[in-house]
């Protein structure tokens, strides 16, 4: 479970505690309140919402002091990439070596950046909905997944009266459902692909553009072709990548080169790194994949493939082509 997670789970606990407990103090108010167990009760959910209170301001709190932190590394990684392309410029590395820190570097800002993202979010969260909705759990679920140990010898409660207006019960059910629903496919990213081939099928042009309300990411490519690189739930979401697939020629099928250094181009400077692009709303990512470069990696392609994916893996769009 990583922070993000434990976060969201620590906020469904205290957000379960503090309602649960308003609504048994309502119902203690009515005339079928048993009294004889007030104080038991009482304390039962006092412990719950100061060990779920707790717990959720302790891992704020540390994320929230670690967001300056972050932003500091990741301005030392961009020092040290700017650097590296000063090396570059004046012939001190040669392309593989080049490339080899590159892809160590620009790994190393990827992670950090979740890391980061991860951070700001907790700390800037003011409720489950931030996450997706909340995670519904009994108590002692709750305390188990937490890790949370109590020494206390509980004297089981009386449960409290359960209404039995069936058809109400149905309809908060199909409520619910239905705005979890709308919650998951709304903190969706949303993306539209475009590729045009240009110079004789020497050029793929590939443009992403967000057509949705929330900043999206993309791999071009996917680092290594894995969609399912370890990331926060919350920014899989959101996050997109290209695979690369070739087929040789005499082969009848495509398979995936997950790495092809050399072939991207981005704003006419070759693009090879493994980090997501960030496109904010209505804007755009403009990327060109080389298909005569391909041909140095010493392979006879025959074809090339792109797909646009989710993260998962689940394809949006796609572009195959033959190539000259």
């Amino acid at each position: 479970m990583d922070i993000l997670e434990r976060f969201h789970l620590a906020l469904s606990y205290l957000e379960k505690s503090e309602e649960e407990q308003a609504g048994w103090e309502r119902i203690r108010e009515t005339e079928d309140f048993d009294h004889s167990q007030y104080d038991l009760i009482k304390s039962l959910y006092r412990r719950h919402v100061n060990q779920a209170k707790i717990l959720t301001d302790t891992i704020r709190n540390s994320q929230t002091k670690s967001v300056p932190d972050l932003e500091e590394v990741l301005r030392d990684i961009d020092r040290k990439q700017r650097k590296l392309i000063k090396e570059i410029s004046s012939g001190k590395l040669d392309p593989k070596q080049a490339n080899r820190r590159n892809r160590t570097i620009t790994k190393e800002q990827s992670r950090f950046e979740d890391i980061l993202a991860s951070a700001r979010a907790i700390s800037e969260a003011e409720s489950t909905t931030d996450f997706g909705g909340r995670i519904e759990l009994t108590f002692e679920e709750f305390e188990e997944k937490l890790e949370i140990n109590d020494e206390e010898s509980l004297v089981a409660a009386k449960p409290p009266r359960e209404f039995r207006a069936t058809n109400v019960a149905i309809l908060v059910l199909l409520g619910v459902i239905a705005w979890a629903a709308w919650t998951y496919w709304d903190a969706l990213g949303k993306a539209s692909w475009e590729t045009e081939v240009k110079d004789h099928k020497q050029f793929l042009h590939i443009r992403c553009t967000n057509t949705g309300e929330k900043s999206i990411r993309v791999y071009a490519p996917w680092p290594d072709g894995s969609t399912t690189l370890d990331m926060p739930q919350k920014l899989q979401r959101i996050t997109f990548g290209i695979l690369l697939y070739i087929r040789e020629k005499g082969k009848p099928n495509f398979q995936l080169l997950p790495d092809s250094p050399g072939v991207w181009n981005r704003a006419g400077q070759p693009f090879d790194s493994t980090a997501p692009v960030i496109i904010r709303p209505g804007e755009r990512l403009d990327i060109v994949l080389d298909v005569l470069e391909l041909r140095k990696l010493g392979i006879t392609i025959d074809a090339v493939k792109l797909e646009y994916t989710r993260y998962g893996g689940r394809k949006v769009d796609g572009h195959e082509l033959r190539t000259p």
